[in-house]
C-alpha cells in the first residue's frame, strides 16, 4: 500500500513501513516498533529511539492508524499479556504536548498530559496520583468523547481513555497515551480473566 501527501510518500508492506519525506528515509518492521501514539500526527517510537512521525493529513491516513494498531497488537498484547500473567507489570507512558494550553486548576487535575499508568495481573495504578483499580471491581473502561474550554475559549472536543470502579476513576487524553489500544485490549482481557474467576469461585 502507497499512500501520498504533501511531498511525502507512506508505504505500508507486509512486514513493516517506509516513511519518505524529501530526502530523509525512516523504516521500521512492525517488530521493532516500541510503541505507536496517534494524536495531530501518527509517532511511531522504535526500539532503539528513532521516531518516525507523519501527519494524520496523509491520504489514508484513518487506514494507515488502524493497519499499525492492528499490526502492534499481535506482537505487544501477547507479549505484555504473559508478563502480566507471569507476575510482571507493565508500563504505559504520557507523552508530553509541545504546548500546554493555561487550562483552570480543576480541568488540570481532570485530565492531565503526563499521566502514566502501571499494569499487573490484580489491577492498574496510576502513577501521577497513585490511585488504583483492581481488575475484579472494575465497572467500566474505554474511550469517551468529552468537551473541553472555558467562558473564553471556543469549545473542542477531545477523547478520554477511562477506567474506573464505584470509587475511583482513571482517565487520560487517549492522544497523550502510548500504545492506548494496547492498554485498552489488555483492561478487557483482564477484565473478563478477573470475571471469569470470580464466577468460578
Amino acid at each position: 500500500m502507497l499512500t501520498r501527501g504533501r511531498g511525502a510518500s507512506l508505504s505500508l508492506y507486509e512486514n513493516g513501513l517506509i516513511y519518505r519525506r524529501g530526502a530523509k528515509e525512516s523504516a521500521t518492521t512492525w517488530d521493532e516498533i516500541e510503541s505507536y501514539i496517534q494524536e495531530t500526527a501518527c509517532r511511531v517510537t522504535k526500539k532503539d529511539g528513532e521516531v518516525i512521525e507523519f501527519g494524520l493529513n496523509i491520504k489514508d491516513a484513518d487506514e494507515v492508524a488502524l493497519r499499525i494498531q492492528e499490526e502492534t497488537s499481535k506482537r505487544m498484547l501477547p507479549q505484555m499479556k504473559a508478563a502480566i500473567l507471569k507476575g510482571a507489570s507493565v508500563r504505559f507512558k504520557g507523552l508530553k504536548p509541545a504546548e500546554r494550553i493555561p487550562l483552570g486548576k480543576a480541568f488540570d487535575n481532570f485530565i492531565r498530559a503526563f499521566s502514566r499508568f502501571e499494569v499487573d495481573a490484580e489491577g492498574i495504578t496510576g502513577i501521577d496520583g497513585g490511585n488504583r483499580i483492581a481488575w475484579k471491581d472494575v465497572t467500566e473502561f474505554g474511550v469517551a468523547e468529552e468537551q473541553i474550554g472555558t467562558r473564553n475559549r471556543a469549545w473542542n472536543k477531545i477523547d478520554v481513555l477511562f477506567i474506573k470502579d464505584g470509587n475511583t476513576s482513571l482517565r487520560t487524553r487517549l492522544d497523550f497515551l502510548e500504545n492506548a489500544h494496547i492498554l485498552l485490549a489488555i483492561c478487557d482481557e483482564m477484565v473478563n480473566l478477573k470475571n471469569a474467576e470470580g464466577a468460578g469461585s
